[in-house]
């Protein structure tokens, strides 16, 4: 096997064998590893869907254009690792419907109340981009699963949720899946899935 990761042309990787890539995106975050554990533990993938990730070449964008009718914004991979996350399993699972529709049969363990207000807090962040442009100081009106939140973004560009009479959330893996759903849908909206 080659520690080659990348194409002819440089522009894409395969995950396993590029150390850089690997510190880059997978060393800063758990997202990964956490959600291919819990899809392993309720059988929505198996060995044969983690041998996909010997032969994948991720795409590695400089960044994508979101846009509605009125806004676009522009986001790299770089600055947001959790599109290549989203990118990975939507590939392990075949399609990004395949990938839905097991997110959907999660059930049973969940992740320490920590973890999952962080990913939360990025897929909300990344759910409502086109809204809030990467501004700051703003707050952002959202329903995660009939619950209404605010995303507020700071003046440093920091971000946290709280719900909308400022209390915080009791998070669980229904949260993040549904979550995880509403970022594949935005992601094959903008045609990057």
């Amino acid at each position: 096997m080659s520690n080659a990761g990348y194409s002819k042309n440089g522009s894409k990787v395969n995950p396993l064998y590029n150390n850089s890539y690997n510190d880059r995106y997978f060393g800063s975050s758990n997202f990964f590893s956490d959600i291919l554990l819990i899809l392993f533990d309720n059988k929505q993938i198996d060995l044969r869907n983690l041998l996909k990730l010997e032969k994948v070449l991720i795409p590695l964008n400089d960044g994508n254009l979101f846009k509605d009718n009125l806004n676009q914004i522009f986001l790299s991979d770089e600055e947001f690792p959790i599109l290549i996350f989203l990118r990975l399993f939507c590939i392990i699972k075949g399609n990004s419907e395949s990938f839905k529709q097991s997110i959907n049969k999660i059930s049973g363990q969940s992740l320490d109340a920590a973890t999952l207000g962080d990913y939360i807090t990025k897929l909300l962040y990344l759910n409502t981009l086109i809204e809030h442009k990467s501004k700051r100081d703003v707050i952002i009106l959202y329903e995660i699963m009939g619950e209404k939140v605010e995303l507020i973004i700071d003046k440093e560009g920091k971000y946290k949720i709280n719900k909308y009479n400022e209390q915080p959330i009791p998070y669980n893996n229904s949260h993040l899946f549904w979550l995880i759903g509403k970022a594949i849908d935005l992601l094959k909206s903008q045609n990057m899935l």
